[in-house]
């Protein structure tokens, strides 16, 4: 985990900038110069885009993951892996929005009926389709080198400023809203030309399209493998994606979606940490699993998950007991406000992910990864079920508690089949100690009301602070925590703390 948390620094860093990025953006930016409408159809356009890529990607993503090793020493073979997995995606892209326009008038008709102001920006989809692609792929391939930061600098940071500056054009009157969303694509379309040239500029490697991949003796084993994570990401699609996609539909009211995508971000924010830490455990997964060495992969899973759980809980603890401050502080957060409880409930569910770690990660690195299609009808039948009820009685926070409920049954399958398979438990003692923390903080901290939203966000974060990681580090619940205090505060401070 030491090497890990070492390897990762440059890219948390990245993150923690990028996560103040789109808080300015999406909370005092966007609220400011967008309206709830347009919030939302950049929203819905997003998750559009998010919900079908995995499909004209086809796993290849992850499958790269698992397969790249086989050929990089040759090659030949490197050609012929690379083209094909460049190539294969764009092929069908073309098709697939071929079809799509041939189509269009009954698409349209079928399903944006409802959403005619949406109706006018769905030309954008297969740039961003695109974009969505590229990126995941030429990342994948940049992680196996372990060439983590640019693209996490384009994902985290550029992306995001491109997002602010193009809506500060748009609140000037330079361009109308569409013209901001071809800008939008288009800029996303040129970071995937940044990457790939890094891509192949970094490595050093002067690649030449080769065909002929079909006849590798590994290429039946890789388009298996592919074939089943498409499956598999079909129930992750569908979790992450389908709250967005039926609350625009069902409620008829892309406004609507434009208020709960703010409440989602607050809320979403928890998650962050996690981010660079698969990033770097990956590929460690792979070989230990490959290796035979479960014994470590489970010593990862505990301690990515225990560390994970006490980040996430500070984090969630500092916006729940801020919450209200946070919406007076907003421009026209008085139209946002009925999202609270959208962060309440997306924000546990997020902390639950973080709680069980690695899990998904270890199956479908596993000779059980087949599993995760076993498990797809059943989430997406739950995630439409669920969304379809709870919409249509609590709104925007019915969609909250779909997609918690939905994330919450899918991580427990995930954890049980990580049990009963490959004998890897996550969950510690030390879990329900910091969920009891989680608790009697919420409670306790209702007491204190500030009038001031600056002040009182200061001074409840302040106390929040000291009454979590004090016990915290006293208990030494997570001994990789209190080491890296330790050593920051040796090394900078010059403070010894024989205590930790």
């Amino acid at each position: 985990m030491g090497i890990i948390v070492k390897n990762s620094a440059k890219v948390s860093i990245i993150n923690l900038i990028g996560v103040a990025i789109a808080a300015v953006s999406v909370l005092f930016i966007q609220t400011q110069f967008l309206t709830e409408k347009e919030i939302g159809a950049i929203k819905v356009l997003n998750s559009l885009a998010l919900a079908a890529y995995p499909f004209i990607l086809m796993g290849f993503g992850s499958a790269s993951l698992r397969f790249f090793h086989f050929f990089e020493s040759n090659k030949k073979s490197n050609y012929q892996f690379l083209t094909y997995v460049i190539l294969v995606p764009f092929i069908l892209l073309l098709t697939c929005s071929g079809i799509s326009f041939l189509f269009q008038d009954f698409i349209e008709a079928k399903f944006f009926a409802s959403s005619p102001y949406l109706r006018n920006f769905i030309y954008l989809l297969p740039g961003l389709i695109f974009y969505y692609v590229y990126f995941v792929l030429f990342e994948s391939l940049l992680t196996i080198k372990a060439k983590i930061v640019v693209p996490n600098f384009i994902k985290a940071i550029i992306n995001r400023l491109y997002l602010i500056a193009l809506i500060f054009i748009y609140a000037s009157d330079i361009v109308n809203f569409d013209t901001l969303l071809i800008l939008y694509v288009a800029l996303h379309i040129v970071n995937v030309a940044v990457l790939s040239y890094y891509y192949f500029r970094s490595i050093k490697f002067n690649f030449k399209p080769a065909l002929g991949f079909q006849k590798n003796e590994k290429y039946r084993e890789f388009s298996v493998y592919s074939l089943y994570l498409i499956f598999g990401s079909v129930a992750g699609v569908i979790v992450s994606q389908i709250d967005t996609i039926m609350t625009g539909y069902l409620l008829k009211d892309i406004g609507m979606v434009g208020v709960y995508s703010i409440a989602f971000f607050i809320g979403v924010v928890i998650e962050t940490p996690k981010r660079p830490i698969i990033q770097m455990t990956v590929p460690i997964i792979s070989k230990e699993l490959t290796a035979g060495n479960n014994h470590e992969v489970e010593k990862l899973y505990k301690q990515s998950s225990i560390n994970l759980f006490i980040v996430g809980t500070l984090m969630f603890l500092v916006i729940w007991v801020n919450i209200d401050a946070i919406f007076q502080i907003l421009p026209n957060g008085e139209k946002y406000i009925e999202g609270k409880y959208v962060v309440f409930f997306i924000g546990l569910s997020k902390l639950f992910d973080l709680a069980v770690g690695v899990n998904y990660e270890i199956i479908q690195f596993s000779k059980f990864y087949r599993w995760n299609i076993l498990l797809t009808p059943f989430l997406a039948i739950m995630a439409i079920v669920t969304n379809y009820f709870f919409i249509r009685e609590y709104g925007i926070v019915g969609t909250a508690i779909a997609t918690a409920i939905s994330i919450l049954v899918y991580n427990i399958a995930r954890s049980v089949l990580v049990y009963y398979k490959l004998k890897m438990n996550s969950i510690t003692y030390r879990h329900f100690i910091v969920s009891g923390l989680l608790i009697v903080l919420i409670y306790a901290l209702e007491l204190i009301d500030i009038s001031n939203p600056f002040i009182s966000i200061a001074i409840q974060s302040a106390i929040v602070g000291i009454l979590f990681l004090l016990p915290v580090l006293l208990l030494k619940i997570s001994p990789e925590i209190n080491r890296a205090i330790k050593t920051v505060l040796k090394n900078k401070l010059n403070i010894e703390t024989n205590w930790l």
